[in-house]
């Protein structure tokens, strides 16, 4: 314990210093020992008789003397003894906190920092989400070698989507904007769960020190937000998973906290911190470079991300250090900028919308009826490829006369239209909201309701074979032709694929021109 010499001479010191008194330059002009001055310093700041000023960088916290401590320079037996408590002040506004007590609020964060609880959370709810998406791949039949490596396939796309990925087409279109927060939380297989939950450790922890738990928890949110507002802007519907662009907006953030608080900090943290800040920066523009492996990484969510960490931090610092009105504008901050970031992001995909939207069928159309379309479209094509291109070529009509091969061309129209029916009324029932996408929807019906049309119309021919000569044969011809007429606008939109094989079918007399035959 510091005696009562010790103690005197402190007092003396700071009584004598025209600047505060710092511990440093008293140990090294006086030749105390540095732990004995310590501890005389930090007995008289408890009882009262200094106190703490600014830290200075290169000398370190400053004190100043009390006017209880310059009583007590006529008293010294009394310095043992807590000084007497100075009347309380009247309760006043809050105030912008003095430099010594910013430094200090900073100091403290980073050698005592509280529990990382909200970090914990974040680590938990991702981990869960991924067992939750696991447990569900399971149910769904998704092959587990799929769902570890994160491999590209309809069903683990459709099983994220359910659970919460962000897709520009279910945001802009659908207005699922909840998807923004999310998708934060899924992840495209364990290596990504990996990497991010590996950062997040590391970095989340800090972050929750130096800001504070109330004011990490919306960071890491808004942070990410920001970043799926940026894949909004990109000119290619997206469909986006991970917590990278809300890491990535720590990353941000960690940089504006460093350069708002440098001159608290000592000289050698700041280049350390400093260093390292950009030599992350640069690794995560290296990995978010759309190249070789690396393509399927969403640049966007990274560059939103950091852009939004370091945006949101603004109003966050002044909302804790600033004056007054800086700290009501702080509040405008923490809304205009997820909000302003977001309506830029609709407002660029508007402009979008018929594309859009029949990126939007094409997507819906896909999950619900692509592969019954195939396989519908498989089965009449050979029926037609067998049966009625042929009839199309006997010129002699010798086909009418043969009782198996009527008998056979009947038997192909019914089973076609079996075929037809249950497609047709699943169609009927998809009907978009969108103008646009109900468009697209109706064409598609009136393609397979062309081919409902020409199966039928042979099927009545044949219930009076004799009947049949050229002009029946040319309307036939006719129907046949539509068909590929009502299919060829729906390939140029993409929202049926081409033909996977198609062969010049021959010319028959008819003045209408035959359609492709598909082998």
């Amino acid at each position: 314990m510091a005696d009562t010499d010790l103690l005197l001479r402190v007092l003396q010191a700071c009584a004598q210093s025209p600047a505060p008194l710092f511990p440093a330059e008293l140990a090294a002009t006086s030749g105390i020992d540095r732990a004995r001055l310590d501890e005389a310093i930090d007995r008289l700041r408890l009882n009262g008789y200094i106190q703490i000023a600014d830290w200075v960088q290169g000398k370190g916290q400053g004190y100043t003397l009390t006017p209880a401590g310059a009583a007590a320079l006529t008293k010294p037996t009394e310095l043992r003894q807590p000084a007497a408590a100075p009347p309380e002040p009247a309760p006043e506004r809050r105030r912008v906190p003095l430099t010594w007590e910013r430094g200090e609020l900073i100091r403290s964060a980073l050698v005592e920092p509280t529990p990382p609880v909200v970090t914990m959370v974040l680590l938990f709810a991702n981990l869960l989400m991924f067992a939750i998406g696991l447990g569900w791949a399971l149910l769904r039949d998704i092959a587990l070698a799929d769902y570890f490596t994160g491999s590209v396939s309809v069903q683990l796309a459709n099983l994220q989507l359910t659970l919460g990925a962000l897709s520009t087409l279910h945001v802009i279109l659908q207005d699922e904007w909840w998807r923004l927060v999310t998708y934060q939380f899924l992840h495209g297989g364990v290596l990504h769960l990996v990497v991010n939950m590996f950062a997040l450790y590391n970095l989340g922890p800090l972050l929750e020190a130096i800001w504070g738990s109330k004011r990490y928890l919306p960071l890491y949110l808004v942070s990410g937000v920001m970043g799926g507002a940026a894949v909004l802007m990109s000119p290619t519907p997206s469909f986006v998973v991970g917590a990278s662009g809300a890491i990535c907006g720590l990353l941000g953030s960690f940089a504006v906290w460093l350069w708002l608080n440098r001159d608290y900090l000592p000289e050698q943290v700041t280049a350390a911190w400093r260093s390292s800040i950009i030599t992350s920066l640069l690794l995560m523009t290296i990995i978010s470079l759309p190249i070789g492996p690396l393509k399927r990484i969403s640049w966007e969510g990274h560059l939103g991300g950091v852009l939004g960490g370091a945006l949101f931090s603004m109003p966050l610092h002044f909302q804790r250090f600033g004056r007054p009105w800086q700290r009501l504008l702080s509040w405008l901050g923490f809304v205009l900028i997820p909000a302003a970031a977001l309506a830029l992001g609709y407002y660029i995909q508007t402009r979008r919308f018929d594309d859009l939207n029949r990126a939007w069928l094409n997507d819906q159309f896909s999950d619900r009826y692509l592969a019954a379309v195939t396989a519908t479209e498989d089965y009449i094509l050979a029926r037609r490829n067998q049966f009625i291109v042929p009839v199309f070529h006997d010129h002699a009509d010798a086909w009418k006369n043969d009782a198996g091969k009527v008998a056979a061309l009947r038997k192909a129209c019914e089973e076609s239209l079996d075929r037809l029916a249950p497609l047709r009324a699943d169609l009927a029932a998809f009907a978009p909201a969108e103008k646009t996408a109900a468009q697209e929807a109706r064409a598609v019906r009136d393609y397979f309701d062309a081919w409902h049309e020409l199966f039928d119309g042979l099927q009545r021919h044949l219930e009076q074979p004799a009947a049949w000569n050229p002009a029946r044969r040319f309307v036939l011809q006719q129907q046949d032709t539509k068909v590929f007429q009502v299919r060829e606008p729906l390939e140029k939109n993409t929202v049926l694929p081409p033909f996977r094989a198609l062969a010049p079918a021959k010319q028959g007399p008819a003045p209408a021109k035959p359609p492709p035959n598909v082998a």
